[in-house]
């Protein structure tokens, strides 16, 4: 076992279900594969946790109270809207999605086509299942910068998902969603976000 400078050396070996505290230095990348992405998550389920396509390791802080009641409304939004139309499945901001080109999103809120959710194995939909949403919300908070966002954005137009990018005043106003989740509606998100 590794020890820090100063530290005792280690009596007895972690359980996988001990926590570890890890100081991560500016500049280094953290790359797991998609297994052992999924025994990280599995080890470490209260922590945010996403991998992008190279394999990289992506810990996101927990969202502040603020931000946490907004997406709150955002995902009842996503909810009713989906219940209203009947045609697809919403997910919440826990749900992650296995994209085409190998990473692993979780988005604040998403919907998926209930066809394509249908035709997924209960062994992919128990995991993170390989498909990209067929709309995917992301709520930007202050600390998320414009050039960030539409990063996550463009992965997800690029990898079949037209996104929406929400903000606190469009849900204030109740304009964060359309009413129901139609074609239309869908591209012309996506539109908008190219």
């Amino acid at each position: 076992m590794s020890r820090t400078a100063g530290s005792r050396p280690a009596t007895r070996r972690r359980s996988c279900r001990e926590a570890v505290s890890m100081a991560v230095p500016p500049g280094v990348r953290l790359r797991v594969t998609p297994d052992d992405f999924w025994q990280l998550c599995i080890a470490n389920s209260d922590l945010r946790l996403e991998r992008t396509a190279r394999g990289r390791l992506v810990v996101m802080a927990p969202a502040g109270s603020d931000s946490g009641m907004w997406n709150a409304d955002l995902t009842a939004q996503v909810v009713v809207w989906a219940k209203t139309d009947g045609t697809g499945v919403p997910f919440d901001s826990s749900a992650g999605f296995t994209l085409p080109n190998g990473a692993v999103r979780a988005p604040d809120a998403s919907w998926i086509v209930r066809e394509r959710w249908d035709a997924l194995t209960r062994e992919q939909k128990d995991r993170f299942s390989p498909i990209c949403p067929d709309f995917v919300v992301e709520l930007t908070s202050p600390s998320d910068t414009r050039t960030a966002a539409g990063k996550k954005m463009a992965e997800y137009i690029n990898e079949g998902g037209p996104p929406r990018l929400v903000n606190r005043p469009q849900i204030e106003r109740g304009r964060g969603l359309p009413p129901r989740p139609t074609r239309r509606s869908l591209q012309a998100t996506s539109d908008s976000l190219r």
